[in-house]
């Protein structure tokens, strides 16, 4: 159909140049130039979230690795496990060697490390006295959660786990691997300092909040909304509110950390902060441009 624009007044045939040339050329031009600024902005700020996640992750690794790597050594010190293994006839022999080679093996890294709050053994070995860094394995301590844990495995390897309510993070493993005859059970357990933990969580500036996760289990978080009350707490209970970002970083394939996670939650108005204000930047431009025109 062909527009026949002959009896048009020529004031609407200048405005209609103008909607047609300037106008839309240009609010079009701004959008599309908006849309990919936005775009771009919105990608590299979360971005720049999942590497100070990814970050937080492999600073928590390098701890629990830490604890492993001095486990592993611990384990493997025969003059240590020939002490934890002795039947001792007489307490005094027990504390010569308690001093001369068990509390020297663990004194090399506790407190030398300021990840590393303490270490203990505990003993069935019955002849050995209970005290210091050497526990006996009573029934109370059989009730643990981090016996019950570490008795389901049955082999040396180690297991990362918190401890209920608070926040301290252990590493523990059976050191029966090297047992004397006597067959006595002996575990070692490490507890990774608190403060250490919250100060990997805590230095990340984000706009959200941080949950460390084993499987759906909260081991530790810095929303403090939910404070630090952390035991039977199930991430999936948590309400997830309209806008908000959900960002993981997992530890897919990696032994003892396999099943743990790094979460976060942010919300998007906050984390899109820089986009908005980029808005403004554009669309301020454009209405000087029209008006100019």
């Amino acid at each position: 159909m062909r527009i026949n624009l002959d009896n048009v007044r020529l004031r609407n045939k200048m405005l209609l140049l103008y909607f047609l040339s300037v106008l839309i050329p240009i609010v079009l031009t701004n959008v599309i130039f908006y849309n990919v600024t936005t775009n771009n902005v919105k990608k590299q700020k979360l971005r720049d979230i999942s590497l100070v996640m990814e970050q937080i992750r492999n600073d928590f690794r390098s701890q629990v690795d830490l604890a492993v790597g001095i486990s592993a050594v611990i384990l493997n010190d025969s003059l240590l496990n020939q002490a934890l293994n002795e039947r001792y006839s007489d307490s005094a022999l027990y504390v010569e060697n308690y001093h001369n080679h068990i509390l020297y093996v663990l004194n090399k890294y506790s407190p030398v490390y300021k990840a590393i709050q303490d270490i203990t053994i505990y003993s069935d070995n019955n002849t050995i006295l209970s005290g210091g860094r050497v526990l006996g394995i009573t029934d109370e301590v059989r009730e643990e959660p981090w016996y019950k844990r570490v008795s389901e495995i049955g082999s040396p390897g180690p297991v990362v786990l918190s401890e209920g309510a608070s926040s301290r993070i252990s590493v523990v493993r059976r050191m029966n691997a090297f047992g004397g005859q006597q067959g006595y059970e002996n575990i070692l357990k490490i507890d990774l300092h608190p403060d250490m933990t919250n100060q990997i969580f805590s230095k990340a500036t984000l706009e959200g909040s941080i949950y460390l996760l084993e499987h759906d289990s909260l081991r530790y978080t810095t929303d403090k909304n939910i404070g630090r009350t952390l035991q039977s707490f199930d991430f999936s209970s948590v309400s997830v509110p309209k806008g908000t970002i959900v960002l993981e970083q997992r530890y897919a394939n990696e032994g003892y950390l396999s099943g743990w996670r790094i979460a976060g939650l942010f919300q998007e108005k906050q984390v899109l902060e820089e986009v908005r204000k980029s808005r403004e930047f554009i669309i301020s431009p454009c209405s000087i441009s029209l008006f100019l025109r």
